[in-house]
């Protein structure tokens, strides 16, 4: 087995996934390829040229709240859901998180909003293409028309980069 991070495969967000190979035969190391960043790519460098392509939307009241609890350089990432919990708030400088799929999942299998970005004092919403992209996902991936399955999709997948060196690795 082995641990894979997505940022060494220049996707903007830090998702690590265990691979594992079951057989008699013993599996190559997964490489990291040659186009490895030295600097990570955090996520508002890779969504700042998309920024005015994305919906606007408002805050929730948990969001705000959470807002008024830091002092913190914008544009920020932060979380729309938060549960029970705050939102959780990203600056402009760290890699995206995980998106996990039951995030993006409401109860009755509908899509739910994951995050917003702050910036200029405008609420943009990230909608699923780029919610994709900050996964390390191409914009014109085509995740389908539904939007619960989108994001569900988003949050169970591994990126494209990873995928492509683990399926090397076992000599696909």
């Amino acid at each position: 087995y082995q641990m894979v991070d997505s940022s060494d495969y220049n996707a903007p967000t830090k998702r690590i996934r265990l691979i594992a190979r079951f057989s008699l035969e013993t599996m190559k190391e997964i490489v990291k390829p040659n186009i490895c960043l030295k600097q990570k790519v955090s996520w508002w460098q890779a969504i700042k040229p998309f920024i005015y392509d994305l919906p606007i939307n408002k805050l929730t009241i948990k969001q705000l709240k959470a807002l008024s609890e830091v002092n913190q350089d914008k544009p920020l990432l932060i979380e729309r859901c938060g549960y029970y919990y705050k939102p959780k708030i990203y600056p402009h400088m760290v890699q995206c998180p995980t998106i996990r799929a039951h995030v993006s999942i409401d109860d009755r299998g509908s899509y739910r909003r994951w995050a917003n970005i702050i910036f200029e004092d405008v609420c943009y919403d990230v909608d699923i293409p780029h919610l994709g992209y900050l996964q390390g996902f191409p914009l014109n991936y085509n995740w389908g028309s539904n939007k619960g399955e989108a994001g569900r999709g988003i949050g169970n997948s591994v990126v494209p980069a990873v995928s492509h060196m683990v399926a090397l690795s076992f000599g696909v």
